[in-house]
């Protein structure tokens, strides 16, 4: 279920996206005009194809488990190799990639210097922009179909909404969407009355990667550790609860005390031992009456006996 390449491709997207942050911090005083109109261009770059392998691999990988599931609830037994799980990851990033090729050619980015008012020609300000409207063109091309991508996503995750948590994270998906879609209402508007203000502009800009990446991984890979961890408590709860079913009852067959129930993987420590006690006590008393119907039964059978042999002699 955690399905490992699928979660590195997502870090690896994850990686590429904060990378933009190092071109982002790229001006003309630690580099040439050249080097700034590069770092410029490199900034979309690095955003679109990380938020692309990543949103496209989580689709890919939730699709994935959801064929596979639903071939089980008809009784068939479906295979989804990775080679076909990995097509949508594989479109997406051809398109974005032949779209920012073209955007690079046509109208790219260049580093400009402006100064802060007409007046004062001494101080001004860098900043990346275009010379055309090919440039709008082509951002809001690979604006909508990286949320596309995350549209895609989010579908998938809702047919997967009831599922266990241990072989999907789509409670987590949307979480994920809930937090982006903020961040990004919040943001945007930020941006745009930042335009002119540089020091104001790149901690909007930074700040908005940062929390898209972490929120990413935090949310991905936070539930997959604290399962993993649930899961060791779970098997040592479950040996505590057999030793003592032993020792009242003896012999008795694992599959009753090796198997927690699903409600008890999100109660605390405290609550879990109270209800594996309050367990164990149910099935003390519940063999308890067993035995005394058992007993019952011998002894009427007895007495039947008794009086059938009465009545021979």
């Amino acid at each position: 279920a955690g399905q490992p390449p699928f979660l590195i491709l997502i870090c690896v997207g994850t990686f590429i996206m904060a990378s933009s942050i190092i071109a982002l911090s790229i001006d003309d005083s630690i580099a040439s005009q050249e080097g700034c109109s590069m770092a410029c261009m490199a900034f979309p770059w690095l955003v679109t194809l990380g938020f692309s392998i990543t949103w496209s691999s989580l689709l890919a990988k939730i699709s994935r488990l959801n064929k596979v599931m639903n071939g089980a609830r008809a009784m068939r037994r479906v295979v989804v190799k990775e080679q076909e799980a990995s097509l949508p990851i594989i479109i997406f990033f051809l398109i974005n990639f032949v779209l920012l090729l073209c955007w690079s050619f046509i109208d790219p980015l260049k580093w400009q210097r402006e100064p802060i008012t007409e007046n004062d020609r001494a101080n001004t300000y860098g900043f990346c922009a275009s010379e055309g409207i090919a440039s709008v063109v082509f951002a809001t091309l690979l604006l909508g179909l990286d949320l596309l991508a995350l549209v895609l996503a989010c579908v998938q995750a809702y047919r997967a909404r009831k599922m266990d948590d241990e072989l999907t994270e789509s409670r987590w998906v949307g979480f994920a969407c809930a937090s982006w879609i903020q961040v990004l209402v919040i943001g945007i508007p930020v941006i745009l009355l930042t335009r002119e203000q540089p020091i104001a502009s790149y901690f909007t800009h930074t700040a908005l990667v940062f929390l898209t990446c972490t929120s990413m991984l935090v949310l991905i890979f936070l539930p997959k550790m604290l399962l993993v961890s649930g899961t060791s408590v779970r098997r040592s709860l479950s040996n505590i609860v057999s030793r003592r079913g032993r020792r009242a009852f003896g012999r008795v067959p694992s599959r009753t005390f090796a198997r927690v129930p699903y409600f008890m993987r999100r109660l605390s420590s405290v609550e879990r031992e109270t209800n594996a006690q309050e367990a164990s006590l149910a099935r003390e008393s519940l063999y308890q009456s067993r035995i005394r119907e058992l007993e019952q039964t011998l002894e009427e059978c007895a007495s039947d006996r008794s009086m059938l042999a009465k009545k021979v002699i």
